[in-house]
């Protein structure tokens, strides 16, 4: 199974920080709409796990379940034809993200490789993920990240290279989290401001210095 990380923006690297804090979690049922996100940190409102317009829900399953992935392709070709899932948050506080945990799988025809994209506090998408053989018997990643103050992200995974428009991807629950409780999981820590110094410590600083120079030439 071959896998890289790219560090364009937001770094993610295997193996999460353990003790860090849950900022949005979600229960991947299997639903032909959206999926609300449980959200247990302060100031966070939690944005739906939701599917792009080329995604069909698929009844199968108890997962969060899609078919009409992109056929052969690329990660570009899947987010031009809406072939991606979306979810994230908004918050009124800062949090620096630690992790992503996420459970998933196909079916033999369903997309063979996929992609996260993030976009942290409204930049651009940037590719932090992808994984280019994707098991039929389920994967569960624990994904580090490294992204400071943040109070917007939106991540999005584009799935392509599946080989039959009936074939599928979902997130499973009940995997990943406390408990095992979910199949989705974002941590972090709440962001901890920079005190500065008072203006006038610098000059006092440089002052004691060139007190002690002259005393010692003396």
């Amino acid at each position: 199974m071959r896998k890289f990380l790219m560090t364009i923006g937001l770094t993610m690297a295997l193996g999460a920080p353990a003790g860090a804090a849950t900022i949005v979690a979600y229960d991947t049922v299997n639903t032909a709409g959206s999926v609300a996100g449980t959200t247990t940190a302060a100031g966070v409102s939690a944005l739906d796990l939701s599917r792009g317009f080329g995604l069909v829900y698929n009844v199968a399953g108890g997962d969060y379940n899609s078919r009409e992935w992109t056929q052969g392709g690329d990660e570009a070709t899947a987010i031009a034809n809406g072939d991606y899932l979306e979810w994230g948050f908004s918050s009124t506080l800062a949090y620096d993200l630690t992790g992503l945990d996420i459970y998933y799988d196909r079916s033999g025809t369903g997309a063979m490789s996929i992609s996260i994209l993030a976009s942290i506090n409204g930049g651009v998408f940037n590719t932090i993920f992808t994984d280019s053989s994707i098991s039929t018997g389920g994967e569960a990643n624990s994904l580090g990240l490294m992204a400071k103050d943040v109070t917007n992200a939106v991540f999005r995974l584009a799935g392509w290279g599946s080989t039959n428009p009936l074939g599928t991807f979902d997130i499973e629950t009940g995997e990943v989290g406390a408990g095992n409780a979910f199949g989705l999981v974002i941590t972090g820590d709440a962001s901890v401001p920079v005190v500065p110094l008072p203006a006038g410590l610098p000059l006092l600083v440089s002052a004691l210095g060139l007190l002690g120079l002259i005393r010692r030439k003396s």
